[in-house]
C-alpha cells in the first residue's frame, strides 16, 4: 500500500484511526470521527507505527495463506459530538493513541473494556466520549451488515448498502419493530427512530443492528 500523505480520510480506512486533527475536531466537533470530513498526518505517530499496525491488520484478515477478503467500510456522517476533549485527556499524543486503539478495535466487549479503562484513568466519561463509544460500537454492527454508509438528521437515519448486501433481514426487524421506514433506492434505507435526543436515537439504533447481529440466519456477516 502506498504512503498516504496529507488531506482527507475516514477513520474507516485500513491504518486511517492513526491520523486525528485535534484541532479540527475541538473546531468543528467530533460529528464525523468515523466518518470522511477529518483530516491529518500519518506523520502524527510515525508511519513505521503505521506500517506495523497496518501489516497486523492485514495478517488477521487472512487465513492459511489465502487472499484478503474484501473489506466493508462504512462512513458515519451524524449531527453528534463525539470526540474526546482536552479537559478529558489532556495530552495531545495521548488522545491520539485512545483514537488509534479505539479505531483498531472489532468487538464490542474491547470497546466497553476501553470506555472502563479511561474512566479509571481519566475519570467519569464527557457525553462527547460516550457519543463517541456508542458511535464506534454502531459502525461495528454495520460493517457486518455491509452498511457502506450512514447518514442521520433530526428525523431519519438514512442507511446505505454495499453492493451484493442482503437488506431484506434489516427491512424484516423494522417491520416487526413497527418502525416508520422505506426503502430509497435497490440499496438504501430510510428510517425513523424515535428518542429524546440523538444520542438516545444512536443508542435505539444500535440495539436494533445488534439484535438483528445476535439472531442473524441466512444471510453473510462480515
Amino acid at each position: 500500500m502506498p504512503r498516504r500523505g496529507c488531506g482527507r480520510f475516514s477513520i474507516s480506512e485500513l491504518g486511517a484511526g492513526f491520523k486525528i486533527a485535534l484541532n479540527d475536531l475541538q473546531i468543528r466537533g467530533g460529528g464525523a470521527i468515523l466518518g470522511s470530513s477529518q483530516s491529518g498526518h500519518i506523520a502524527a505517530i510515525g508511519y513505521e507505527l503505521y506500517l506495523e499496525l497496518l501489516e497486523k491488520a492485514v495478517k488477521t484478515m487472512k487465513q492459511d495463506g489465502e487472499p484478503v477478503a474484501e473489506m466493508i467500510e462504512t462512513e458515519i456522517n451524524l449531527p453528534i459530538s463525539a470526540f474526546l476533549p482536552e479537559d478529558f485527556i489532556s495530552d495531545a499524543d495521548q488522545r491520539l493513541i485512545a483514537y488509534k486503539r479505539l479505531a483498531t478495535l472489532a468487538d464490542e466487549q474491547a470497546m466497553e473494556d476501553l470506555a472502563g479503562e479511561w474512566r479509571d484513568r481519566y475519570g467519569p466519561l464527557p457525553e462527547t466520549v460516550k457519543s463517541l463509544i456508542i458511535t464506534a460500537k454502531v459502525r461495528l454492527f454495520l460493517k457486518r451488515l455491509k452498511v457502506v454508509r450512514l447518514d442521520g438528521d433530526s428525523e431519519n437515519f438514512i442507511i446505505s448498502f454495499a453492493p451484493g448486501a442482503d437488506i431484506w433481514p434489516i427491512m424484516s426487524l423494522f417491520e416487526q419493530k413497527k418502525l416508520n421506514f422505506a426503502p430509497e433506492s435497490e440499496r438504501k434505507l430510510r428510517v425513523e427512530i424515535w428518542g429524546r435526543n440523538f444520542p438516545q436515537r444512536m443508542l435505539r439504533l444500535k440495539r436494533i443492528l445488534q439484535e438483528l447481529d445476535e439472531n442473524a440466519t441466512g444471510f453473510e456477516l462480515h
